[in-house]
């Protein structure tokens, strides 16, 4: 007579109820996938580059903040690939916004790129080649799946093409999926300031969003992600004008996170912090899961820009990044400060790297004459070592 010892080992996932059987772990919503560094449920922010400085994505049920630049539109660009990203995994969208309408700010997401394009981007990328010519075969190759079948795209985060906003016929299918609110429409209240009321109507709209958007999964046992989006928050276009507006910011910020973290949602926000002082940029980063700040180089002087950028648009700073279910956050690999540019179809962010050698460009930018005359100083010399002249000496030496 054998009795099976008692374990605490428990399967993951629904339990079958058969002996003897293996459970069914339950699918995961779509357009979305699990930490490697602490299981966390994540989703793409539309843009690879950031995918992988975040470590894979932006955690379901975080706050991320956006802080604008001052002169462009840069920021604007994030907000493009985010919506998109949802429009591509048929997730639920909800964007609020005082200063431009909506559904503008949904139609102007980029459009995908599809299999057809990738192949035709494929075949310019071979017939570019001239000097590595013997590569041409490995460019555009057939990546096969599991079961053998081509793989075309990506399953994770999507290509999309910057220069081209989304077809609007295919938001006909979704309108019940996308849910807008314009803060232009909505007037002081009797009791309160402008930003006080708008504020109220923000968090209302979120509030009963987020309790559709449960009760529904409940309903229907389906897992579906609502990405929102909110504006320039805090902008005069707000109401914002004094300082007391501030706390009513921050108290906002605060409700939001609150909500986020009962619901399968992530809220994507921006802010003008260069219009408060840095105290209250402080304390929205400290609330905030996530934050990036960009920063354009047309905001600056050119000669307050080094030529080693002369080739990017601005920089990316990331301030915050989300230490969610671990003791450790993720550590970021090209560091904190890093580089962006909006190349020909897309938004590349890229890190920061040595300049060349010193002694290097000096040699280079130095003419003819000046490095005839050079060697002819270094012949003259008596030599060293058996030398034909004296070793020249780097400007790195000491």
């Amino acid at each position: 007579f054998w009795m099976q010892p008692k374990t605490t080992f428990i399967r993951k996932g629904k339990d079958s109820g058969t002996p003897g059987t293996p459970s069914v772990a339950p699918s995961l919503p779509e357009g979305t996938r699990k930490s490697i560094h602490n299981g966390q449920l994540l989703i793409s922010t539309g843009l690879n580059d950031l995918d992988c400085i975040l470590g894979g994505g932006v955690a379901v049920g975080t706050l991320f903040i956006v802080e604008e630049d001052r002169t462009s539109s840069y920021y604007q660009s994030i907000f493009g690939y985010f919506l998109a990203e949802a429009l591509s995994t048929n997730q639920a969208t909800a964007i609020c916004s005082a200063s431009k309408q909506p559904e503008k700010i949904l139609k102007s997401a980029p459009r995908v790129v599809t299999s057809a394009e990738e192949k035709k981007d494929a075949q310019e990328q071979r017939h570019n080649l001239k000097i590595a010519w013997q590569y041409q075969k490995y460019l555009g190759g057939n990546d096969l799946g599991e079961n053998g079948k081509q793989v075309v795209g990506q399953a994770w985060c999507h290509n999309y093409d910057i220069n081209r906003p989304i077809d609007p016929n295919s938001l006909i299918a979704r309108q019940s999926h996308d849910h807008y609110l314009d803060l232009s429409k909505v007037l002081a209240s009797s009791s309160g300031s402008l930003l006080a009321t708008r504020c109220q109507h923000v968090y209302s709209f979120v509030s009963d969003l987020v309790n559709q958007h449960n009760s529904k999964m409940a309903a229907t046992k389906q897992g579906q992600i609502l990405r929102i989006v909110l504006h320039s928050m805090g902008s005069p276009s707000w109401g914002c004008f004094e300082s007391q507006g501030r706390s009513e910011i921050l108290r906002l910020l605060h409700s939001l996170r609150g909500l986020m973290r009962s619901s399968l949602a992530v809220c994507l926000i921006s802010i003008p912090s260069f219009l408060f002082d840095p105290s209250f940029a402080i304390k929205a980063r400290h609330i905030g899961d996530t934050v990036v700040r960009l920063e354009s180089f047309s905001d600056l002087e050119p000669e307050e820009v080094s030529p080693v950028f002369q080739d990017f648009d601005g920089m990316f700073h990331i301030l915050k990044v989300p230490r969610l279910g671990t003791m450790v956050r993720h550590v970021l690999e090209a560091g904190p400060k890093m580089t962006f540019v909006i190349k020909q179809k897309k938004m590349s962010i890229e890190g920061i790297y040595l300049p060349p050698e010193i002694s290097r460009t000096t040699t280079n930018n130095m003419s003819e004459s000046e490095l005839k005359q050079k060697q002819q100083q270094q012949l003259s010399q008596p030599s060293v070592l058996c030398q034909p002249g004296a070793p020249d000496k780097s400007l790195l030496d000491f």
